[in-house]
């Protein structure tokens, strides 16, 4: 009988390993295509300290290539925004720049904006200039694909269409602009980057990036015709959308419409979207601010002890003291705490301190998941000996944990990472959310 059941649990566990890595394929096909974020980055402008880059200038006319842009970047977001389902963040929104524009030299800042905003696409507005005044009309610089195609591929259809309406106003199409690194500088596959900084940046933070170069300042022609009022500005900022609606397949909002967004932006396409959003819905867990979870972040021990304080309704007003050294009173976490410990859910690291910010390990998950059953009257040995258990490093869990990590996948709890456990890795926030709709769903199956 225990070599069946051994057998059983063998067959079980071993589908619990490969459920994560089935999850993370289709990360990228199950993709909400309902809401769009972009952001706009207007070139140049202000440092955030004062200081200003006013990029290119005309030498007839006097228009600095950072005020022009800003103002079609306002006028971008405002068309935009007229498109349903679509959200629209600028690096900055005046001549004086914020942290994303600063310092003016790290363009990175730019892309690690649009990336913590979980955005789609990002456009970086300019303005070109050349030492010949006869040049003139748009380009677009994008990526060279030699680093994710992908992003390549969606580069070039938004740019593509871009161009097609800027040249429906009259501005000379002249093609998309593909450079690669000038000094030898490599994508992590061994190819030849981008030059553009940008661009480059975009495609290592997995963030579509694009530059739109949209008409010559040094060009007497292009001033006059498409950069001499606030009317033509508005109309280059009226094109670009057209374009970028035309790539995406965007509709109109009707008359009053008013969109809803998603709870959190940066889980959209993510495996554990509906478990984080069933997690967040139940109050069990909260976001990052302006609309973020991060998802993939790491999950402190204060953190994973909060949220199952969440789930089991805990009164903080109930628990206003501390048990550990290092958990001071009036931390948002210490009510919490101090709940687990005095249900022994926790017991500390050792020395009287509970290490609150400490990344926590999943097998330390698993041990803690365990002792909140058991707090919940729930018998949580495992039900077989642990080294009958087929988990490929098994050999790596702590012995003080081995028990609780065979309970938990036993009972389809947690599971793994690719061909182990992984006890000794972080566990991130979708994970913890994942853990939080299985305790409770495990408890109300077990009338606990």
């Amino acid at each position: 009988m225990k070599r069946i059941l051994s057998l059983f649990l063998t067959l079980v566990l071993t589908a619990a390993l490969l459920s994560p890595a089935a999850a993370a394929a289709n990360e990228t096909a199950g993709k909400d295509s309902d809401w769009l974020y972009i952001t706009l980055d207007p070139g140049h402008g202000g440092d955030g300290a004062g200081g200003n880059d006013p990029g290119a200038i005309s030498g007839t006319y006097g228009y600095q290539e950072a005020d022009l842009v800003l103002k079609i970047g306002l006028y971008l977001k405002e068309e935009l925004e007229t498109y349903r389902n679509v959200h629209v963040d600028m690096t900055r929104s005046d001549r004086y720049g914020t942290s994303a524009t600063a310092p003016l030299s790290k363009v990175e800042n730019r892309v690690l904006y649009a990336a913590g905003k979980g955005s789609d696409l990002l456009v970086s507005l300019h303005l070109n200039s050349s030492a010949s005044s006869s040049a003139q009309g748009a380009t677009v610089l994008v990526s060279n694909g030699n680093y994710r195609p992908e992003i390549a591929k969606v580069l070039d259809g938004v740019a593509g269409n871009i161009l097609v309406q800027l040249e429906k106003l009259g501005i000379q199409n002249r093609d998309l602009t593909k450079e690669s690194s000038h000094d030898g500088t490599r994508y992590p596959n061994g190819k030849l980057a981008d030059y553009y900084g940008i661009v480059r940046y975009g495609v290592e933070n997995n963030v579509p990036s694009m530059i739109v170069e949209h008409c010559f300042l040094s060009s007497n022609s292009d001033c006059q015709n498409f950069l001499s009022s606030d009317a033509k500005l508005q109309a280059i900022a009226q094109a670009d959308a057209r374009g970028i609606a035309a790539y995406y397949g965007l509709v109109k909002k009707d008359p009053g419409e008013v969109d809803v967004e998603p709870l959190f932006r940066d889980c959209r396409s993510h495996w554990a979207k509906d478990y984080i959003n069933r997690a967040a819905d139940a109050g069990w867990v909260n976001g990052t601010g302006d609309g973020l979870f991060q998802p993939n972040g790491t999950l402190t021990r204060a953190m994973f002890v909060t949220m199952l304080a969440g789930l089991s309704g805990v009164d903080e007003a109930d628990y206003p003291g501390s048990t550990f050294s290092d958990v001071s009173v009036g931390q948002w976490y210490a009510p919490s705490v101090a709940w687990a410990a005095s249900e022994g859910i926790v017991s500390g690291t050792g020395d009287g301190r509970f290490e609150p910010n400490r990344n926590i390990t999943r097998q330390e998950m698993a041990q803690i998941m365990a002792s909140y059953l058991a707090w919940k009257g729930v018998d949580t040995h495992p039900t077989a000996d642990p080294s009958t258990y087929n988990i490929p490093d098994r050999a790596d869990i702590s012995a003080w944990a081995l028990d609780s990590v065979c309970f938990c996948y036993e009972k389809g709890l947690l599971s793994g990472r690719d061909t182990g456990f992984a006890p000794l890795a972080n566990a991130s926030r979708a994970e913890a959310c994942v853990v939080l709709c299985e305790l409770n769903d495990f408890l109300l199956k077990s009338g606990g």
